[in-house]
């Protein structure tokens, strides 16, 4: 009785909690029931969202006398910036650790006349010449890799999706004998995939997902990864209900504060940091060294977002890319 008892006081202690912080801090939270996908009535969820990030901060920004955010995937600043609401008026951003030489960034916009993108419009009806694109770049791109590579997509069903057409063309294969093929799965630990992927001596392709498991902190230093390609813009689910709330939420105050971001501004803002926290998984100390391999068209599009670290020049065909890598790579096994 008494561990009922001291159970219900917490779970009654928990509720105060939550309904004082919503219900005291200017409409800045959200209340979700998020129901379980398989029905399964025990796995439904309450959520508790926060709409308006600075509420947390202000508190911290009025007290201190300075406050210094460091982070490798702050970009972009602006954005960063209107969220906390503080002007944040000494801005730097570095240049990587790693000496621009050891970088190599290359952007590629299509293969025979097929546009390479993850824009959802044109996807609808293009996503099969596209995914089977993708399989030929990477197969033609990836042999003179030393060491492993890593693949990121958008999204699990982006990546099933893919992996799906590989196979029914072929391709699977033809990438799995140069690198074998190791894929994120949502029901696997990122220990049990991680462990797969080192387990080949000389490197295999790891095909994972922005915003995963295996695309944010962790080190695939050396010859773990030489190569990282990413397949898209990783945009939030735009039908998503936190999404939606959230853009709903920031174009309100877009109206009143014309400095805070809007919806549109706030939802590419996410989807370029999670951009971020994949290009940087191959690139850990001063002495390593990898190729960034950019597949959407509208990357050149979007320069101004990207760290300063990352120097794209004008986007290349598969063959140009090809030369560009082997050279790349000669180069470095020599030092």
């Amino acid at each position: 009785p008494y561990t009922t008892l001291f159970r219900s006081i917490s779970i009654c202690s928990i509720c105060a909690d939550v309904f004082r912080i919503v219900t005291s801090s200017n409409d800045s939270f959200r209340i979700v029931f998020v129901p379980d996908e398989t029905g399964k009535k025990e796995k439904d969820e309450f959520r508790i969202l926060c709409m308006r990030p600075a509420v947390l901060f202000d508190k911290i920004n009025k007290n201190a006398r300075s406050v210094i955010i460091a982070s490798g995937t702050l970009s972009p600043l602006d954005s960063f910036a209107s969220e906390l609401e503080a002007s944040f008026p000494i801005r730097v951003s570095a240049p990587h650790v790693v000496d621009p030489s050891q970088v190599l960034t290359i952007s590629i916009n299509s293969y025979k006349n097929c546009r390479i993108t993850s824009k959802f419009s044109v996807l609808q009806s293009h996503n099969q010449e596209i995914y089977s694109a993708l399989s030929q770049i990477i197969f033609k791109t990836i042999r003179t890799v030393p060491g492993g590579a890593l693949l990121f997509t958008p999204s699990y069903f982006s990546k099933d999706s893919i992996i799906k057409n590989w196979k029914m063309t072929k391709m699977y294969n033809s990438i799995n004998n140069i690198k074998p093929i190791v894929e994120e799965k949502s029901d696997l630990s990122a220990k049990l995939i991680i462990d797969k992927f080192v387990s080949y001596p000389n490197g295999a392709l790891l095909v994972g997902v922005c915003r995963g498991k295996i695309s944010e902190g962790l080190d695939f230093a050396d010859d773990l990864a030489r190569i990282v390609y990413v397949f898209g813009i990783p945009y939030p689910a735009f039908k998503d209900p936190e999404v939606e709330l959230k853009m709903n939420y920031n174009d309100h105050r877009h109206q009143f504060h014309k400095n805070y971001l809007s919806g549109s501004d706030w939802y590419t803002g996410q989807a370029f940091r999670a951009l971020f926290q994949s290009v940087g998984r191959c690139l850990r100390h001063t002495s390593d060294y990898g190729a960034i391999v950019f597949l959407d068209e509208r990357i050149n599009s979007n320069l101004d977002k990207l760290p300063t670290w990352l120097k794209i020049q004008n986007s290349l065909s598969v063959e140009q890319a090809q030369a560009v890598l082997n050279e790349f790579y000669k180069k470095k096994k020599k030092l």
